[in-house]
């Protein structure tokens, strides 16, 4: 299900998005809608990052953390495996 929801552009910013609309050949749609997903997926992941900067008791991952859990995750979002990863949680 889907939900319909209004947004009123800037001129400037309509225009930028207009000329993504004939680079790209895709819809308008589809590219906010790529660009709000984004976003949103990077606001969660600097609310993760800031709640671990204050943990006291988590620890920062090595490089050699993040090289045994590579493969490990299913996809870029899947904070839970990389949690299980970590043993953190």
């Amino acid at each position: 299900m889907s939900k319909l929801i209004s947004v009123r552009l800037p001129e400037k910013l309509a225009r930028q998005l207009d000329r993504l609309v004939r680079e790209h050949g895709r819809s308008r749609v589809s590219i906010i809608r790529e660009a709000l997903e984004s976003y949103l997926n990077d606001c969660a992941d600097l609310c993760l990052a800031q709640s671990h900067l204050c943990d006291k008791a988590d620890r920062i991952a090595s490089g050699k953390d993040l090289l045994q859990l590579k493969g490990k995750i299913k996809w870029e979002g899947d904070l839970e495996a990389w949690r299980r990863g970590r043993g953190n949680r």
